[in-house]
Parts: C-alpha cells; sequence; structure tokens
C-alpha cells in the first residue's frame, strides 16, 4: 500500500510541473538602423524599431512562440 501511495504521489508531483508550463508569444521585427550608444553613430540590427531589444520572460517548460 506504501508502495503504490509513493508511487501515486510521484506521478502526481510530475503532472503538477508540466500543468504550469505556458506558451510565451512574442512578436519580433528586426531590421537595421543607425544608433548611437556612445555618441558615435553606426549602422546596428534593431529590434521592434529599439536598440538592444525587449527583454523576453520564461520558465522552466514554457514554450517560446
Amino acid at each position: 500500500m506504501l508502495f503504490s501511495l509513493t508511487n501515486l504521489i510521484s506521478a502526481a508531483l510530475a503532472l503538477a510541473r508540466f500543468a504550469s508550463a505556458a506558451t510565451q508569444t512574442y512578436s519580433l521585427e528586426l531590421d537595421t538602423g543607425t544608433v548611437s550608444p556612445d555618441g558615435f553613430d553606426r549602422l546596428a540590427i534593431t529590434v521592434n524599431g529599439g536598440f538592444g531589444g525587449p527583454l523576453l520572460t520564461a520558465n522552466k517548460g514554457d514554450t517560446i512562440l
């Protein structure tokens, strides 16, 4: 009986980990543009019109689209 209960709890914990996974969707538009982070103009890759790009966050197990 104890062995079965241990297996049941282990399975429930394993499934709970996957149940909390989410899908993160980001829309990134890559382009080139002139930037001057140090005061000198230079050509760089911009993300969504900005230099440096946005912070993308996700948790372990998430799917990023």
